[in-house]
């Protein structure tokens, strides 16, 4: 392997499944500069994506405790030993009683975005090399948290945490809904927020963007609308009402999370 180019090596293994990449870099200190390396793991992710067998680079992520990840091709191939893979959350999350009591926010390319049962702590997670980030305190009430979720700004090349919140302040109802911006390291306030959902729903992130499926009720009728927060843009959009016959109790706690190597660097780079 020493006599191939460098930039060869970086393309081979782009290509290999995480779990025996990370094994990789105890072969060498340049692979572990490189498989450590932020643009590596974009390019890895790149791959991943690109591979049109998704089976291969996703794994869903079970809010049970201990937390579990479903690998799905080996249950439907009846490999129930290799299915299930037990987690553990880091220290950072246990409770002032010691205890791990940990809520699943939302996830995006391979990060999960946690808060733990009291509200008062925020964390990104990468299950599959087991990488932590505790975030700083928003201005808004962890009391009155009712919207979040975690996205990714290709303007920016970054990820960006949604976290809005609504509690009495000088005898009125404020809302603050603040963006977490990994590589300023900073919240910040975004004042667009006529459509933002006013319910406590889980997102999705997709294409840009993250997604809640909201209800509105205008008298004895109830409509199941989707709304959307832009990364770029920075603006709430309600994409589309849903048919009459749509019917939906709740969201499940279950992320579909991609196998990535995104690790948090000492820059809080991704």
């Amino acid at each position: 392997m020493s006599k191939l180019p460098q930039d060869l090596i970086t393309e081979i293994l782009s290509r290999v499944p995480v779990k025996p990449l990370i094994r990789f870099k105890c072969v060498c200190k340049t692979w572990i500069s490189l498989i450590s390396n932020p643009e590596f793991a974009k390019l890895q992710l790149k791959r991943a994506k690109e591979n049109n067998n998704v089976s291969n680079h996703y794994r869903l992520l079970l809010a049970t405790w201990p937390p579990q990840s479903l690998d799905y091709e080996a249950y439907c191939n009846d490999d129930i030993s290799n299915a299930l893979r037990k987690l553990s959350y880091h220290a950072i999350a246990k409770d002032p009683n010691d205890n791990y009591d940990v809520r699943i926010l939302g996830s995006c390319d391979g990060l999960v975005y946690l808060c733990n049962e009291y509200h008062d702590s925020m964390f990104l997670w990468n299950p599959t090399i087991g990488d932590y980030k505790e975030l700083p305190k928003p201005n808004g009430a962890f009391h009155g948290m009712y919207l979040y979720g975690i996205g990714y700004n290709v303007n920016n090349d970054d990820y960006e945490v949604l976290f809005a919140s609504r509690y009495n302040s000088n005898n009125s109802e404020e809302t603050i809904v603040e963006l977490y911006t990994l590589k300023t390291r900073t919240w910040r306030q975004i004042e667009d927020i006529d459509l933002a959902p006013k319910s406590h729903v889980a997102s999705i992130s997709w294409n840009g963007a993250i997604y809640w499926l909201v209800t509105k009720e205008s008298g004895l009728n109830k409509a199941y609308v989707l709304v959307s927060f832009d990364m770029t843009e920075e603006k709430f959009k309600e994409i589309l009402t849903l048919p009459d016959s749509f019917y939906s109790d709740d969201i499940s706690a279950v992320s579909l999370v991609q196998v990535s190597t995104r690790a948090f660097s000492s820059c809080c780079y991704i």
